[in-house]
């Protein structure tokens, strides 16, 4: 079964992973792209997002620009994890592509209206752009099939404090909308993302002719390895963004729990953090394991494919 989706996202090494995946898995008909700020100041990710469809010849997916900043609090980039420009400092050429002239929100409430009831809104980054399309454009929800969201940390800890996890984190406010809002929602926590690396072995395997893509994705993915070895002695990275794509793809290879959440926008200490709370209405389809030798021959088939 073919699936229409619209990513948002905030390219970001494994964001850019998650579009390459998503252009070469034959489940997947990508409609659009918006970019909200994030691992990479807004600009760059735009710039990001239509470099690499110009490097892989899709010039046909269309790219618009979002929230700059978070609905509360300050940009907190991840230049460390993804370099300063968030391409692992991999100056591609510039993009002779322009982004949609028009707002992330009303692009994807355009899109939603045009697939109506056959569309997956999946979100890769901070919630911001999610939110202001919820807020301008509140009967878009409607049109939602399902909304897929990498983020969140219950039971294992977080990746940008001990508590949360960082898109959560940057946009609480965004965060705390999204996961209330009544619209069927996936979520793909840390719990699953952290679950396995994908290794330096497995990057050998996709490595085959001597390609300009191919040695980009070489570049990408080592310099992602390379943060992981420096600040915690691991042979791998793990496919955050990724896996967004696989559960929009196919949630029958993740195992579930339907889990009542909460996000806390409030104590310091726990901010973006999610907690189990009985007294939530909603109940989110919560991605806890993942058949994983099953993804990564898909996702690991989609790279050789470029």
């Amino acid at each position: 079964m073919i699936r229409n989706i619209l990513l948002d996202c905030d390219p970001g090494i494994d964001d850019v992973l998650a579009i390459l995946f998503a252009l070469n898995e034959p489940e997947i008909n990508l409609l659009g792209i918006s970019i909200v700020a994030g691992n990479a100041r807004v600009d760059d990710g735009v710039r990001n997002a239509l470099s690499v469809l110009e490097l892989i010849d899709r010039e046909d997916i269309p790219v618009v620009q979002g929230a700059s900043q978070p609905f509360s609090g300050r940009l907190i980039t991840s230049a460390l994890v993804h370099g300063e420009n968030g391409l692992a400092n991999i100056q591609l050429p510039r993009p002779r592509m322009s982004p949609v002239s028009m707002n992330s929100s009303d692009f994807l409430n355009e899109k939603l209206n045009e697939f109506s009831g056959d569309v997956d809104l999946v979100a890769t980054g901070p919630l911001t752009n999610v939110a202001r399309l919820l807020k301008k454009h509140p009967d878009s929800l409607r049109h939602v099939n399902r909304l897929i969201i990498m983020g969140g940390a219950i039971d294992v800890p977080g990746n940008i404090t001990p508590f949360a996890e960082y898109n959560f984190f940057a946009d609480v406010i965004a965060a705390d909308a999204c996961i209330r809002t009544e619209v069927p929602t996936i979520l793909v926590p840390l719990d699953v993302t952290t679950s396995f690396l994908f290794t330096s072995k497995d990057l050998q395997e996709v490595l085959g002719k001597k390609t300009k893509i191919n040695n980009f994705i070489e570049r990408l993915i080592k310099f992602y390895i390379g943060f992981e070895r420096r600040f915690y002695h691991l042979d791998g990275c793990f496919l955050h963004d990724p896996l967004a794509i696989a559960a929009a793809s196919d949630v029958s290879l993740f195992e579930t729990k339907a889990e009542k959440l909460h996000v806390n926008t409030v104590h310091p200490l726990t901010r973006g953090a999610l907690f189990r709370r009985k007294s939530v209405v909603k109940t989110i389809d919560t991605c806890f394991r993942v058949k994983k030798d099953v993804f990564l021959k898909r996702f690991k088939k989609s790279l050789m494919n470029y």
